[in-house]
């Protein structure tokens, strides 16, 4: 298994199967000009040549935020999510913390982000554009 940065043409699939994967809409031009920013964010873990899982993670002004992370169904309960994470922790290391937000009802991705020592620090209202609400999550890094 080999993570390494995400290409454009690869960004440009995910953030069209945004919305089935996520429920939700996300601009590729907003994601093309933060991956050539922050290049290092943008995720990508595969086995010979077939893609596995994803993330996204862009250096903000108070925390590094996880944008999105992804493993297709199939190769789930593998450990590639957690593979990409502790990647994730490596690349921001010489930041405090880190964040992301998750929907209330997702209780496997908010007990997998809860394993990885996220703290759930409050919660958004109406904060997906179904108006659903998340948890907003953080884990230290330091």
């Amino acid at each position: 298994m080999k993570i390494r940065t995400m290409t454009l043409d690869e960004l440009y699939v995910f953030i069209g199967q945004s919305e089935e994967i996520f429920n939700e809409h996300y601009e590729y031009k907003k994601y093309l000009r933060l991956h050539k920013l922050h290049p290092e964010g943008f995720l990508v873990v595969g086995k010979d040549n077939i893609i596995l899982g994803f993330a996204i993670a862009i250096p903000e002004k108070e925390a590094p935020r996880l944008h999105m992370l992804y493993t297709v169904p199939e190769a789930r309960r593998q450990g590639i999510a957690k593979k990409i994470m502790e990647e994730l922790f490596r690349t921001f290391q010489d930041r405090k913390s880190m964040v992301l937000e998750v929907r209330e009802g997702n209780n496997s991705a908010i007990q997998f982000y809860m394993g990885l020592e996220f703290e759930i620090e409050g919660v958004i209202r109406k904060y997906y554009s179904n108006g659903e609400s998340a948890y907003r999550m953080r884990r230290i890094l330091e």
